[in-house]
C-alpha cells in the first residue's frame, strides 16, 4: 500500500483506541525478510528508480506527513489528555532542543542554514500537549547532563 493508504488505515486504528507501530528499515539495507514477515501491512514509498532509496528521516518525514493530513480535525485531539502547549511553552520547548542541538554539535550556530526554522515550523506542526512537551524538555535536559 502507498503511504497515504496507510496513513488513512492508521488513523482508523488509531480512533478505533488501538496501538500501531510503524517500523522503518536500516538506511543502508532495510528489512530483513524475517523482520518483513512480522509486519502486518508494508508501506511503499515511491522514489526515482534510478536512485530508489530514502534515508530515514525522509522516510519517517513522509509518513509522518500523510499521517497529519488524513487526521481529520474533530480526531486530532479526542485522544488528548493533557491540554495543548501554549505559544511560550512551546517557544522555550524549541528553544530548548535548538539549544542541545548546538551543545552536541548537530548545529552550527554560526551557520545554522535553514534548520532553526524548520525545527520551529516542525513543532508547531506537532501541536505537542502540556505533558509532551515536560516529557521531550526532560529528555533534552538528560542529554545535556550526560554531554557534561
Amino acid at each position: 500500500m502507498n503511504a497515504e493508504q496507510a496513513a488513512n488505515d492508521i488513523c482508523n486504528v488509531v480512533n478505533s483506541k488501538k496501538e500501531v507501530s510503524i517500523v522503518f528499515g536500516k538506511e543502508d539495507r532495510g528489512l530483513t525478510n524475517e523482520e518483513l514477515e512480522l509486519a502486518n501491512k508494508l508501506i511503499e514509498i515511491p522514489a526515482n528508480p534510478e536512485y530508489p532509496v530514502l534515508n530515514l528521516a525522509m522516510s519517517a518525514q513522509i509518513i509522518c506527513y500523510e499521517i497529519l493530513k488524513a487526521s481529520s480535525d474533530d480526531s486530532k485531539r479526542e485522544w488528548r489528555d493533557y491540554p495543548e502547549v501554549n505559544s511560550n511553552q512551546l517557544q522555550r520547548l524549541i528553544d530548548h532542543f535548538i539549544e542541545t542541538a548546538v551543545d552536541i554539535d548537530v548545529i552550527d550556530p554560526d551557520n545554522p542554514k535553514k534548520i532553526i526554522s524548520r525545527i520551529k515550523r516542525m513543532f508547531t506542526r506537532l501541536q505537542p500537549d502540556e505533558m509532551e512537551a515536560s516529557f521531550m524538555r526532560g529528555f533534552l535536559s538528560g542529554i545535556k547532563k550526560k554531554i557534561k
